[in-house]
């Protein structure tokens, strides 16, 4: 297995986290987290959106970096 295309991954797994999350999306659900006497309330759908964007964003990181190096090692070979 070749790692060179790890972006495809973190775009299919942002997708299947989206499609999931709506599919199995209960409208009065929440995750709560409790740090010391705070309640922090987050809607479910708001932490897939979050989810979902981060997964993206890395796989468009990854996606750019590989094609900057690409571009850079065929220019030092051409020379």
């Amino acid at each position: 297995m070749s790692l060179k295309k790890i972006y495809i991954y973190f775009f299919i797994a942002a997708a299947i986290v989206f499609s999931i999350g709506f599919i199995f999306y209960d409208y009065d659900s929440t995750f709560v987290i409790n740090i010391h006497d705070t309640y922090f309330v987050i809607r479910s759908l708001e932490l897939i959106h979050s989810v979902s964007l981060l997964l993206f964003v890395i796989g468009l990181v990854f996606f750019i970096l590989s094609k900057i190096t690409t571009k850079s090692h065929s220019k030092e070979s051409k020379k």
